[in-house]
């Protein structure tokens, strides 16, 4: 990563640094340039040209933005940030985690001088590996935020260690799928149960679609409403889920699409309470909303579709989540064999 010659730093001819310098570099996954210096990778920010301050500060030996900036501040500042530029189920959570962090941490604390030991002071270690990584993940995306804004020269926690994520192996097989809508104690949760299992939708998606996001054979988030906010979430409806969303759809034309017998919208609540009867008659302690998403990657992989576009039909960007989040062929023994003698069948 580092360059011995002469060159201009993002082409600005007008302005040089020194001839022997750490060659800072754009990464395209994180729209971020950085810089190696002393062994740490530094994120100079998405800006060139105050990239390009950053590391002549940097360079000069100053390692600190607002030296008088505390953890706290810093925090607010990000949620305040968070308000315009992400989703509201995003901010919400997010939020509550940061202000359960914040009460972990000392008022004076300055954000340069956050060490990992505040973080794992924080975590409840009754907590799943997965959510204590997902409470360490978001604490250096902060860090990492502020570094991006100028706040900070460098995340003083970029290093701190995450437990390993557990793969998840929930899920509901096939062949009890009907007896899951079988159980339901009305029609309107058959009827949200059915398009979850068919479709691998998340349950927040259920929760926002609406009768304009209904084209016929698809139901259509705006990338505003999408998880990542990147690309428009697309899930394409099985013909046997075409009845239920058309029938919706004209009962309730306006708000949410997905309702209870009462008419009213489906929430997290009203859902958990549900699901609380099938884990009791299934015998199934963890199973809950997510667990259906799970069951439809199992059912498409086992079924021999590929992961490419099993992982396209679920709003994946591409087939690493299903690589790294989901372990549900590794339960199914007989796939695998089938899988590993493959060239012998086709033969």
């Amino acid at each position: 990563m580092h360059a011995s010659c002469t060159l201009e730093f993002f082409g600005d001819s007008h302005r040089r640094l020194p001839v022997h310098y750490p060659k800072p570099w754009f990464r395209k996954q994180t729209g971020s340039w950085y810089v190696q210096l002393n062994g740490r990778q530094i994120n100079l920010g998405p800006d060139r040209k105050a990239a390009h301050e950053m590391l002549q500060r940097l360079l000069g030996g100053v390692e600190e933005a607002p030296t008088s900036l505390t953890a706290h501040e810093l925090l607010a500042h990000y949620c305040d940030w968070m308000e315009g530029n992400r989703a509201p189920s995003t901010v919400g959570p997010r939020r509550r985690m940061l202000d359960d962090f914040q009460k972990h941490i000392p008022k004076s604390l300055k954000a340069s001088a956050l060490r990992p030991h505040h973080v794992q002071q924080w975590l409840n270690p009754k907590h799943s590996s997965t959510t204590r990584s997902d409470r360490i993940t978001t604490i250096k995306t902060v860090w990492n935020w502020a570094v991006s804004m100028g706040y900070l020269a460098s995340n003083p926690i970029a290093r701190m260690p995450k437990p390993r994520r557990q793969i998840r192996q929930d899920f509901v097989p096939s062949d009890l799928w009907e007896k899951v809508l079988d159980l339901a104690t009305d029609d309107q949760f058959r009827d949200w149960l059915r398009v979850m299992l068919l479709t691998g939708a998340r349950t927040q998606e259920m929760l926002r679609f609406e009768a304009k996001h209904f084209d016929g054979f698809r139901l259509i988030l705006p990338i505003e409403d999408s998880k990542g906010r990147r690309q428009s979430r697309v899930v394409y409806l099985p013909d046997a889920t075409i009845p239920i969303v058309e029938q919706f759809a004209k009962l309730y034309p306006i708000g949410p699409l997905f309702r209870t017998k009462r008419g009213k919208p489906w929430d997290r609540n009203s859902i958990r309470c549900r699901f609380r009867r099938l884990k009791r008659l299934l015998k199934m302690p963890s199973l809950c909303a997510t667990t259906l998403r799970h069951s439809y990657a199992h059912h498409r992989l086992v079924s021999g579709q590929d992961a490419l576009t099993v992982s396209k039909l679920m709003g994946h960007v591409d087939t690493r989540m299903l690589a790294t989040r989901y372990g549900h062929l590794e339960v199914n023994t007989q796939f695998m064999r089938d899988a590993a003698n493959f060239e012998k069948a086709e033969g």
